[in-house]
């Protein structure tokens, strides 16, 4: 029996329903029309952009004259503008690439790339969205009050939503108070976002900082903030700044940050770390900028060499083979004048001091009496409650405890090294006799101490002369060989001893 043939297409049309035939039909209509009307409607686009574009070349042909676009651009900025060129770039979008750009009272640039915003454009006027500055040369001015003033000169308020953002590559910005030049900062980059809301932009300023003539300096500092831009001043709130390395005068520092504000004419310091001299300084308080700066802060040191501290304040190298233990300080209030750098001497304060550690240079008392080598000083810890007055540290609680000796007293260091110290000597170990008074000067590191041993009873040196050695000759001669020896640190005490041990001997005081 023969298999059954499959129907052919033509067949199975034959055979399909009638309406389905019409369905589909009407299905290829539709998508014939939605075609022609895809192509108009993509003509009609074309047509209208070739209208625009030729609006918008009308336009820019207008602004590539030098002197049409520095009349626009300055009515923007409310400052006169001047140019020397101007030229069209579409490239990446329509742009203007500038040439000798001068801005009056703001500064200059050796040029300037325009990105221009479409909108505007198309309806006849010529707006900004990023001005890129090259190499540009700025001034940015304070006030009498200290505060800075505005960068733009609007009329109607302080609204500058319409104003692009910028940004720069090279370049230095001037900071000048009336004629002085108080800072100068040599840009890696700018960039200052738009003011969206007619009033506040992000700044991101990567670059070095320096002032004083060269006598401080932040380098590389990182700078973050947002300049809040009012008729009449400029501030920068939640600042957020980072250094490598930051210097002013002799003092010297590395991995610096800081959180700031700038605003009515100070420098609100909420926090300022930075590591120096083996150590730690956190610093909070503010700068004013108004009649000359000075700092009013709150600072905390902690584990500072103080050897190399005293040597780059005495102008020597920072680094320095003495060991003078760490230093620790903590000053509720210290005002100090800034003028290239900080004025300490010209500073007032309260603080208090703590060394820990580290040796006096000279000859150890112990040694000395016992007829050992000379050795330097041991310090267990020297504390003083001070006050910074007249570029002097004075207390009226200095106390130093080595291993020799324990020597309270009051007076003053000044910040020059000089040493002026009244107090009394007490003698560790079995060598007690009672406390003898001293005075100490001279510059530190070497000081000279003079004990007034006329001032010690008969008795007393007695003593001492008998709890070093048994017989009297041997006493006598032990304390006059301790006193040629401990010279560099109690000047001419040992010898004192000895001669009224002498005058002593012969009255028969020791037995």
């Amino acid at each position: 029996m023969p298999s059954p043939r499959r129907p052919t297409a033509a067949l199975r049309a034959r055979l399909a329903p009638q309406p389905l035939l019409r369905r589909a039909a009407a299905l290829g209509l539709r998508g014939r029309l939605r075609l022609r009307a895809t192509r108009l409607l993509l003509a009609g686009g074309a047509l209208v952009a070739c209208a625009l574009g030729l609006a918008a070349g009308l336009n820019l042909s207008h602004a590539l004259s030098p002197a049409a676009f520095a009349a626009m651009a300055g009515e923007g900025f409310g400052r006169p503008w001047a140019v020397q060129s101007v030229r069209l770039e579409l490239h990446r979008g329509p742009r203007l690439r500038l040439e000798g750009v001068e801005i009056e009272g703001l500064g200059s640039a050796t040029a300037a790339e325009v990105e221009l915003r479409l909108r505007p454009l198309l309806s006849g006027q010529i707006r900004a969205r990023t001005v890129r500055l090259e190499a540009p040369h700025l001034t940015l001015r304070r006030g009498p009050s200290g505060a800075f003033l505005p960068l733009f000169r609007r009329t109607g308020g302080g609204d500058l939503s319409d104003l692009p953002a910028f940004e720069a590559d090279g370049g230095e910005i001037d900071l000048v108070q009336g004629e002085k030049l108080t800072a100068v900062v040599r840009l890696s980059s700018l960039s200052l976002g738009r003011f969206d809301d007619g009033k506040t932009a992000e700044l991101v300023v990567a670059g070095n900082l320096t002032g004083g003539d060269g006598r401080w300096h932040t380098h590389p500092i990182q700078l973050r903030g947002d300049l809040v831009h009012a008729p009449d001043h400029l501030a920068l709130v939640e600042g957020h700044a980072s250094a490598r390395h930051v210097g002013a005068r002799w003092w010297s520092g590395h991995d610096a940050r800081a959180r700031f504000a700038v605003r009515d004419g100070r420098v609100e310091i909420q926090s300022l770390d930075v590591r120096g001299f083996g150590g730690t300084w956190h610093a909070s308080g503010r700068i004013w900028l108004r009649d000359g700066m000075r700092l009013e802060l709150a600072l905390h040191v902690e584990g500072v060499d103080f050897a190399s501290l005293l040597s780059a304040a005495d102008g020597r190298s920072p680094r320095t083979d003495d060991d003078l233990g760490t230093l620790r300080m903590h000053w509720d209030r210290l005002q100090v004048p800034w003028r290239g750098g900080p004025r300490f001497e010209e500073g007032d304060g309260q603080g208090q001091l703590r060394v820990l550690g580290g040796r006096l240079p000279g000859t150890s008392l112990l040694a000395a009496l016992v007829g050992r080598e000379p050795a330097p000083t041991p310090v267990q810890s020297f504390t003083a409650l001070a006050r910074l007055e007249g570029g002097r540290l004075h207390s009226d609680s200095v106390r130093l405890v080595t291993g020799d000796y324990t020597l309270e007293g009051r007076g003053s260091v000044g910040l020059d090294g000089s040493v002026a110290l009244e107090g009394r000597l007490d003698l560790a170990g079995d060598l007690l006799v009672p406390t003898v008074p001293v005075t100490i000067a001279g510059t530190l590191p070497h000081p000279t101490v003079d004990t007034h041993v006329g001032r010690v009873p008969a008795k007393g040196v007695g003593a001492m002369a008998g709890a070093v050695h048994k017989t009297g000759s041997a006493v006598v001669r032990g304390t006059k060989h301790a006193g040629r020896k401990l010279g560099t640190i109690l000047g001419v005490t040992g010898r004192k001893l000895g001669a009224r041990a002498e005058t002593n001997e012969g009255d028969g005081s020791i037995p």
